[in-house]
């Protein structure tokens, strides 16, 4: 299997951590910063993509993860869509839109795009789900779940302005 990884930051770095742990060797990766492309690079061997147009052109891979900040998600996800490429998309938190339109698009085609869902598996669900299965906090009829994160505590190695795509 070929994959392909777009965006080498911290998210980057552990699908291809991942992959490799499940033995699949033959990993590209792009990213917009050299400084990652290199780092990368050093640390996990794989291939680097210079031009990403022009190596999706080629189509020598069967799958790409997206792990760019969220704003580019869906720019990236309807590049692959047009060819064809099957990917796995990082929690999508912005666009919502963009999502529902990839979404109508695929929706009778073979084509996979998997987005990431992450959250049911953090303890605040996991416990709401379980006091609602046991009937202790009784019979929802609505519920809201909302979280958030202080986005410099994620990378603080970074200045939060250089983050933005």
């Amino acid at each position: 299997m070929k994959v392909l990884i777009i965006g080498l930051g911290s998210m980057g770095k552990r699908r291809i951590r991942c992959l490799q742990r499940l033995g699949i060797n033959e990993i590209y990766g792009f990213d917009t910063r050299l400084d990652r492309s290199r780092e990368v690079f050093d640390k996990y061997k794989i291939n680097l993509v210079d031009d990403y147009s022009i190596f999706l052109e080629k189509k020598i891979i069967n799958a790409a993860i997206i792990s760019t900040s969220p704003e580019s998600h869906m720019y990236y996800a309807f590049e692959l869509m047009r060819k064809n490429i099957p990917c796995f998309i990082e929690a999508s938190v912005t666009d919502s839109h963009l999502i529902k339109q990839l979404s109508e698009e695929i929706k009778d085609t073979p084509l996979i795009v998997a987005p990431s869902c992450t959250m049911k598996y953090f303890k605040g669900p996991k416990l709401i789900k379980k006091l609602i299965k046991d009937k202790i906090i009784g019979d929802p009829i609505y519920m809201n779940y909302q979280t958030g994160q202080y986005l410099p505590d994620w990378h603080p190695w970074e200045d939060i302005n250089d983050l933005c795509f």
